[in-house]
């Protein structure tokens, strides 16, 4: 039996080895190294294999790590740059003060300067930036030691020529180490000579969106949560590129109060932003090295509150008994909106509910004839709703007339939307409805829901019974937990009392 891939054999040896050639763009991580080899403990071949996939997993990652640093680094490219050139410009004001005998001022002293200037030189390869580092702290020292008789011309040029050989040797190191292309080699000399212009790019890029789309992919997210999400954080992005301001919990305090969102609106933007900087600091290390003790921006924010008025103006509202008469008989012709009228008065179904209905849908239990939904919002969702003696022919119209198995019907060739949710098509179909019969925008679809578990309510129906129906948790343990629900019949009963 032959060995596993990425495995070998040293000379006079029966243990096994995993080995891999690291790529050129990683070695820097590896100590330069060009290969990098594990003993995998055994000679069983089979054994062997199982293990070296965890080793290889483990070098995957270590090498997508060492990938995402780099590429890190080099995004914040421009800031060293920038960096440097306040650097250069400070370090020749105070050399000039140091010369010239004047009292230093406020900020770093010059060793200080060069401390800083030499680790941000450092973070950039190659290594000779240091070397060239050293030359700039003698001339330093030797501008130093001519304090006094120079003439104050000559003490200038001197603080005039370190700057200068610090931005040339920042620019240079910054070529050749990074490699720039010409236009980042453009902008970095930008940003060298005149620092000022220099404004830190916001950390949520285009990428790290991206890269968080996929990760909520990865959990099986629904695509429609997902897209609202990455909007979202987009919007964010948008707001703090426009703004040049740091993503910081002040900068988002000054978003909200600017935002002309709903509150409720606001609170989705945060507990997204909030989400995303989490993940940012649990799966990125760079993030999380920079960013690590910074309180998250996006939480403990004070939120805008509606007052009660304004609430109350808001607030979706039921339908009244003589309202539902009125919707049904004004879809009288359109049969499809008329059929999803009728099944949401008198089931309480959300509308995708009713819309993801099939054929199969229809189901007995217990001589009870009833609509399973098995594809709901949550799991209390997942529930057995009887169907209403008024439906009951209905049904069978519907059942008899479906030409893709879906209980209702579209006159457009495509119903579903890019989620693959069917209800926009009839959700736009009931908003005209609605608006010709002079209902505001608190009268939704969702407003029928509301109307059924009034009726239920009115009729004596207890709580427990009203919440299994319309899919609801109690929020109680023995409800929840313990029960396993009503019987049919309970159930059945409790919907007939429906009427309109």
């Amino acid at each position: 039996m032959g060995l596993p891939r990425s495995c070998i054999r040293k000379a006079g040896e029966t243990t096994i080895y995993v080995r891999v050639v690291l790529p050129k763009d990683v070695r820097h991580a590896f100590d330069g190294r060009t290969t990098i080899t594990r003993t995998t403990g055994t000679s069983d071949v089979r054994l062997a294999e199982k293990r070296s996939h965890a080793i290889l997993a483990e070098w995957h990652q270590q090498i997508a790590q060492a990938r995402q640093a780099t590429a890190d680094k080099r995004a914040n490219l421009p800031g060293v740059a920038a960096e440097i050139g306040t650097l250069a410009h400070q370090m020749a004001e105070r050399q000039l003060q140091t010369s010239m005998g004047m009292r230093a001022g406020s900020g770093r002293t010059l060793e200080e300067s060069q401390a800083l200037l030499r680790e941000l030189i450092g973070q950039v390869p190659p290594n000779e930036a240091l070397t060239l580092l050293g030359i700039l702290e003698n001339r330093l020292e030797d501008a130093k030691a001519h304090s006094g008789p120079l003439p104050l011309e000559m003490k200038v040029k001197h603080a005039q020529e370190n700057k200068d050989y610090v931005q040339q040797m920042a620019m240079d190191t910054l070529q050749r180490g990074a490699a720039l292309t010409p236009e980042e080699a453009q902008e970095a000399r930008t940003y060298v000579l005149n620092p000022r212009q220099y404004v830190a790019p916001h950390p949520i890029t285009k990428q790290r969106i991206a890269d968080y789309r996929a990760f909520r992919e990865s959990r099986g997210l629904p695509p429609k949560t997902i897209a609202l999400e990455v909007q979202q954080l987009e919007g964010i992005a948008a707001f703090l590129k426009q703004s040049t301001l740091p993503l910081t919990w002040r900068t988002m305090a000054q978003w909200i109060e600017g935002s002309t969102l709903a509150p409720k609106t606001v609170a989705g933007y945060l507990k997204v932003g909030s989400a995303w900087w989490r993940w940012m600091i649990r799966y990125n290390d760079q993030f999380a090295a920079d960013h690590g003790t910074t309180p998250n921006p996006f939480e403990k924010h004070d939120l805008p509150r509606l007052s009660v008025a304004a609430s109350s103006a808001i607030e979706r509202q039921a339908f009244a008994p003589s309202d539902v008469l009125r919707l049904i008989e004004a879809a009288t012709p359109k049969p499809s909106l008329q059929a999803l009228v009728r099944m949401g008065a008198y089931t309480g179904m959300r509308i995708e509910e009713l819309c993801a209905l099939t054929v199969d849908s229809i189901i007995t239990v217990d001589g009870v004839r009833a609509f399973r939904i098995t594809d709901a919002k949550t799991r209390a969702g997942v529930r057995t709703v009887p169907v209403h003696s008024e439906l009951e022919t209905l049904v069978d119209e519907l059942i008899q007339t479906t030409t893709d198995g879906h209980l209702l019907q579209s006159a457009r060739k495509k119903t579903g939307d890019k989620y693959g949710k069917r209800s926009p098509t009839f959700s736009k179909a009931f908003s005209l409805l609605k608006q010709e019969l002079g209902y505001d925008e608190r009268f939704v679809f969702h407003s029928l829901r509301k109307t059924f578990i009034t009726q239920l309510q009115r009729a004596d129906t207890s709580g427990v019974i009203i919440a299994e129906l319309v899919g609801h948790t109690t929020g109680t343990i023995t409800f929840d937990v313990y029960a396993k629900g009503h019987s049919m019949d309970q159930l059945q009963s409790a919907v007939e009392r429906v009427r309109y």
